[in-house]
């Protein structure tokens, strides 16, 4: 659960992401699954192997499971977008740095409000735009 005390919401949920993708980026899965509190609408958690078959989907040829190395980058350097809903919700895109490139491969984060200053984190998904 993020607990946003400021007014200065977009730095709160940037720091929150880029945590996410560092954990993710030096293999720290469970800490970075941790930073999720439940589930998307399709059940879908974003564990390693979530998000390995993603990334084996996008790189892969069908033949060889492909090599590749998620980058811990700035999250402002990847193209991010921030929303706030009518309803207090938070939306944060991303594309996904990966081999030193900047990928196709877009992560939506989506914060949902439960009490004051309260919300509660999402990956909506993890896919192409």
């Amino acid at each position: 659960m993020l607990t946003i005390a400021t007014a200065a919401k977009t730095t709160a949920i940037k720091q929150y992401c880029q945590h996410w993708l560092g954990c993710v980026a030096i293999g720290d899965f469970s800490n970075a699954q941790a930073l999720i509190d439940k589930p998307n609408e399709a059940g879908r958690q974003w564990s390693r192997p979530d998000i390995q078959q993603c990334l084996t989907s996008y790189f892969g040829d069908g033949r060889q499971t492909p090599t590749y190395c998620i980058d811990n980058r700035d999250i402002d350097h990847c193209q991010p977008c921030f929303m706030e809903r009518d309803d207090g919700g938070l939306l944060c895109d991303f594309n996904l740095p990966v081999n030193d490139q900047l990928t196709d491969l877009t992560v939506q984060f989506e914060f949902k409000p439960t009490q004051a200053n309260q919300f509660e984190v999402t990956i909506h998904d993890i896919h192409v735009l």
